[in-house]
């Protein structure tokens, strides 16, 4: 499923989502953050049982609280959450092969999200 930032939304999906969140973050006017729009959304319809997708424009007014929180430097820039904690992030993702890492670990049969955890700790 996905769904447009706002404040009020993402911070009911990150405390009441059993599953996890993935926050595209994005500025209109680049190319790559663009793609990964897009790519959002395919991947959206893919794995819409196991994982929920948001896209955020870091351009717009709502989204400065995100930027501060979470220390965004840079477009596109995918952050991933489960259980409320943020568990990875991957900074110019325009395709699948840059976030497919990231959500190995919450599809069927893959990866466990302890894997994950560590991984991005080291």
């Amino acid at each position: 499923m996905l769904f447009k930032f706002n404040r009020e939304k993402f911070a009911e999906l990150l405390l009441v989502s059993d599953i996890p969140v993935l926050v595209n973050c994005t500025v209109p006017f680049d190319p790559v953050s663009r793609l990964s729009i897009d790519m959002i959304k395919e991947l959206s319809k893919k794995n819409e049982d196991n994982i929920l997708f948001m896209n955020v424009d870091l351009d717009e007014d709502e989204s400065t609280v995100l930027i501060h929180k979470y220390n965004i430097r840079n477009a596109p820039l995918a952050l991933l959450f489960y259980k409320g904690e943020l568990i990875g992030r991957r900074i110019g993702c325009g395709n699948e092969n840059c976030i497919n890492p990231l959500l190995d670990y919450f599809i069927p049969n893959n990866k466990s999200v302890d894997e994950l955890v560590q991984h991005e700790a080291s």
